[in-house]
């Protein structure tokens, strides 16, 4: 932290972590039907090591400008993230197809190596517009850049030489994948002892470009989209502890590599995993509202608070189920109609008794997810309510307290009414 001259400051910020992980499973597994028929039986051994090495910083540099009319801000933000799987899986499955018994065998190791590399950096400009209104006018440009390498090489194993040598193409590709988002935003700013709030317009130009070869298979991704992604905010606080706050905003986001990477992943036995490279963009607005009373006179409390969000083109998955061995077949997709809303309210006071507190609370909350199953839209809908509460007692040197959250949840599938559930 560096204090250049009376007007400009710079910090620095390194960060460094090392993760070394290992993982080793053995399970037996089995599915039956509603007349306790069984469908399939399996077992697997799994066994995998990943090391995950991280290196970046953060670096920022403030300069005020004279007079106090304004200042000058610049931030940069980088990381880079790698990761190196490698795990053996074998794994067996019988089921019964028209009366005979089948089996589905994976003795296959795998070797998993990526990277990614990541920048943030914004230079923005605030200017005095009003000094006696207390008005600025915010512009700032940020620009975010990914860079994203999977190499996944899967062998099968082979008995007569007791190693694994086979290539298995399905399981086998590398990716190459880099997203960008450059941002431009003019707000206007106010700030007040009791009211302020800002109002951004914002133009992004988001961008992905990708690559996946395997050994038989080679597909290029490139995509650009300008999306309009405005927000605002307001809050409003009284000198008697009454505060409201409000804020309406919009985002727009890139698929991920995994979700694009076109190759099968078989870490489960009963549900294969394939990526998607014709996924696209998505796009939800979002808005909050809450209220916060606090009455120091007599130390109590009430906060009331509510949230909403919708997704447009959002992510989710779409599954293939096999009818004989239930095995399933799982790819990403873009669905509409995903949202989740909220709302609830706590308050909080103490008793007579010295020391002696409680406090308790309800909330609600609905939301709703679409998937596709066997090609049929799967409607998740969940209606959830709550209740938490809890008593505290507190001397000089000595606190007990109890604390209950409970919650009722309902809910609602529109294909797979067996597994509709109240909780």
């Amino acid at each position: 932290d560096l204090k250049v001259d009376s007007l400009t400051r710079l910090q620095f910020k390194p960060n460094f972590s090392l993760s070394v992980k290992n993982n080793l499973n053995r399970q037996e597994y089995n599915s039956v039907n509603q007349g306790n028929t069984q469908i399939n039986a399996g077992n697997q051994f799994f066994d995998q090591r990943t090391t995950n090495p991280s290196l970046g910083g953060q670096v920022s540099l403030n300069r005020r400008l004279r007079d106090n009319k304004g200042s000058v801000n610049l931030f940069m933000n980088g990381n880079y993230y790698a990761s190196n799987v490698d795990y053996i899986n074998r794994s067996l499955t019988k089921y019964v197809v028209s009366g005979n018994e089948q089996q589905t065998v994976f003795n296959q190791e795998t070797e998993q190596d990526g990277d990614r590399s990541f920048f943030d950096g914004s230079l923005s400009y605030v200017t005095l517009v009003n000094k006696l209104k207390k008005l600025s006018m915010t512009m700032r440009n940020n620009y975010q850049n990914t860079n994203e390498t999977a190499d996944q090489v899967t062998f099968e194993y082979n008995p007569v030489t007791g190693r694994y040598e086979t290539l298995v193409p399905d399981f086998t590709n590398n990716f190459n994948n880099r997203n960008w988002r450059n941002t431009t935003t003019v707000g206007i700013n106010k700030g007040g002892e009791k009211l302020t709030f800002n109002v951004n317009a914002a133009m992004a130009y988001l961008g992905l470009s990708g690559r996946v070869n395997g050994d038989q298979l080679s597909n290029a991704v490139e995509r650009g989209s300008w999306a309009f992604v405005p927000n605002a905010n307001l809050s409003y606080r009284q000198k008697n502890g009454r505060s409201l706050y409000l804020r309406l905003g919009s985002d727009v986001n890139m698929p991920s590599i995994s979700n694009l990477q076109p190759v099968f992943n078989n870490t489960n036995p009963l549900y294969i995993r394939q990526g998607n490279p014709d996924l696209e963009m998505s796009r939800s607005i979002n808005g909050n509202l809450s209220y916060n009373f606090f009455d120091m006179k007599n130390n109590n409390y009430i906060n009331v608070y509510s949230f909403f969000s919708r997704t447009m083109n959002g992510f989710s998955t779409s599954s293939i189920v096999d009818p004989d061995s239930r095995i399933q077949t799982v790819r990403p997709i873009n669905v509409d109609g995903n949202y989740n809303a909220n709302v609830g309210v706590s308050t909080g006071r103490p008793t007579k008794i010295k020391g002696l507190r409680f406090r308790y609370g309800v909330n609600g909350s609905s939301n709703r997810n679409v998937s596709y199953i066997n090609n049929d839209e799967n409607e998740v809908q969940r209606l959830t309510g709550g209740f938490n509460g809890g008593i505290n007692f507190t001397r000089d040197r000595f606190s007990i307290g109890i604390d209950n959250n409970s919650s009722f949840n309902d809910v609602k599938n529109s294909v797979q009414k067996l597994s509709n559930q109240q909780y």
